[in-house]
């Protein structure tokens, strides 16, 4: 074996270690395909908190914002934010989802940059910017850009940490199905 295949070799082997990982980690996220309204309790407590009122719902002026029904468990009934490609949270100046909420099942931030609805997890085989090619359409509709997502030598790197799951880079990427998703914290 020459020196190359055996770098190529080396970096395979750690590329498909490093996606097996990955797929641990985000194997619990995925339980859940959907994301809780802005403000939202930790899952436990918001289902013992919310009434299923439909408040935040019809206030959501987005529709981002939908009852789950469907499964016959404790979650339908309960606001979820299901699609993010067609309806991501445009992070409303004022909230008016959390301020419908007649409980705590949904708790008030004092800013955007203090909502936490998911983490975007973008999908580096698919991305249009990790396959050659110049794309950094998720930074540019970014409503936190050099937070939530930053550009590291051209291309787009989220910071999961900063990143408020809003949706609106999944909404956007070009690709079909897109390399970027929101997955429930």
């Amino acid at each position: 074996m020459d020196r190359r295949s055996f770098i190529e070799y080396g970096f395979r082997s750690v590329l498909g270690h490093l996606l097996k990982e990955s797929e641990k980690v985000l194997e619990p996220l995925k339980e859940r395909p959907f994301v809780r309204p802005p403000g939202a309790q930790m899952e436990a407590l918001f289902l013992s908190l919310c009434t299923r009122c439909d408040a935040c719902t019809m206030a959501c002026p987005h529709e981002a914002i939908s009852v789950h029904y469907g499964t016959g468990e404790a979650i339908d009934g309960t606001p979820a934010m299901v699609n993010l490609r067609e309806h991501p949270c445009l992070l409303c100046e004022g909230t008016p989802c959390i301020t419908a909420c007649p409980t705590e099942a949904l708790l008030p931030v004092k800013s955007i940059n203090q909502i936490k609805v998911g983490t975007a997890v973008l999908d580096r085989l698919t991305c249009t910017a990790y396959r050659g090619s110049k794309c950094t359409l998720c930074y540019e509709v970014c409503p936190l850009p050099e937070q939530a997502i930053k550009l590291v030598e051209g291309l787009p790197l989220v910071q999961g940490e900063d990143c408020t799951g809003c949706g609106i880079c999944q909404k956007h990427c070009p690709e079909n199905p897109e390399a970027i998703t929101v997955f429930p914290t």
